[in-house]
């Protein structure tokens, strides 16, 4: 099984992975565009759990990284609704940046 950020088992000519932010903290996002962009993995962000869902239909996402406190749905709730119609890897982070 490939790691999330390993790159180098795509096809040259392929578009880099993509994953799904969804976190109402623009900081989270900041964060979380540079580690993976550093890896040639682009991130797509949506500033909540239901925004999040309308890009999941239209995006081709290899991993979900969930908060999981946001005002309009909880990180749980979004998984919910998500799976529905998506599965893919999914990570929760229940945390609060301090800077």
């Amino acid at each position: 099984m490939s790691a999330l950020c390993d790159t180098n088992d795509l096809p040259a000519n392929s578009r880099p992975a993509r994953i799904l932010v969804a976190d109402d903290d623009r900081a989270h996002h900041a964060l979380l565009q540079t580690a993976f962009g550093a890896s040639g993995i682009e991130v797509d962000a949506a500033s909540g759990g239901r925004e999040a869902c309308e890009k999941l239909k239209d995006g081709d996402f290899r991993a979900l990284v969930t908060d999981y406190e946001m005002p309009d749905w909880s990180g749980l709730q979004f998984l919910e609704n998500a799976r529905q119609f998506f599965l893919t890897p999914t990570l929760c982070i229940c945390c609060k940046l301090l800077f």
